[in-house]
């Protein structure tokens, strides 16, 4: 018996969808093996220009952080050789390495 290509790739379909679906159903928590650590003001960093206010560079509105960077922006602090950035940091972790997972809720 001849399977046509068209019957070979909706069999082929079919068994991605199935295994999707079962993935979907039994896959692994993504937050297994993670440990939650609040985000508060006193873990809560920011590093901006050093030479902008920090009003011109962040934004907290209703538990949205919106940040900004321009390519001509000075670095966090004055003689560093980073690029520019704004960003924020958390405290008391170390994050050049490992696997680190951030979830907004």
């Amino acid at each position: 018996m001849m399977v046509s290509n068209c019957s070979t790739l909706l069999i082929i379909v079919a068994v991605v969808v199935c295994l999707k679906d079962e993935w979907l159903v039994c896959g692994a928590d993504p937050t297994d093996g993670f440990s939650e650590v609040p985000l508060t003001d006193d873990t809560f960093d920011l590093q901006k220009p050093f030479n902008t206010p920090l009003s011109h560079r962040y934004n907290d509105s209703d538990g949205i952080h919106s940040f900004w960077v321009y390519t001509n922006d000075k670095p966090f602090k004055p003689g560093s050789s980073t690029r520019p950035r704004t960003e924020v940091r958390i405290k008391g972790h170390d994050y050049s390495s490992g696997i680190w997972q951030f979830e907004v809720s």
